[in-house]
């Protein structure tokens, strides 16, 4: 949400993601429906609705992704089709290489973001921060 809306309810990017976790309409109502979930569009500017939403399809990407954190991040910004694009086990890179050759310039600094926000908010939280967990050190990207 940080990275999304900077906590703004009824943020809305030029594109028409709106809310908290700046769902785009279509990709919400997608959610709504695999997850049972009642839905109409001004639902997206409802902090519970938009982070109920926002949340179920994070966990899609997550299981999606093996739950790699860096995929998840860049599938939930470009999509999960650009994602696969990226991803290339012939290429076999370290995560933290991977990151700075992903070729969409907002999707790379996303991830970066999201990895820096997550070892501030673990600081912040009082947690040992952590960069890449075991199984992201081991995925080759």
């Amino acid at each position: 949400i940080r990275q999304e809306s900077a906590f703004i309810p009824d943020a809305r990017s030029p594109v028409g993601a709106t809310g908290l976790m700046q769902l785009m309409p279509a990709t919400a109502a997608e959610t709504a429906k695999r997850n049972k979930v009642a839905y109409q569009p001004s639902d997206l500017i409802n902090p519970a609705k938009n982070i109920a939403l926002g949340s179920h399809f994070l966990k899609q990407m997550m299981d999606r992704f093996n739950h790699n954190r860096l995929l998840t991040a860049a599938a939930y910004n470009a999509g999960p089709n650009r994602v696969n694009q990226c991803f290339s086990p012939d290429k076999s890179l370290p995560a933290d290489v991977w990151i700075e050759t992903i070729p969409f310039r907002e999707t790379r600094g996303y991830v970066q973001n999201i990895v820096a926000f997550s070892i501030i908010y673990s600081y912040r939280l009082g947690e040992t921060p952590v960069f890449l967990t075991d199984s992201e050190r081991k995925q080759k990207l």
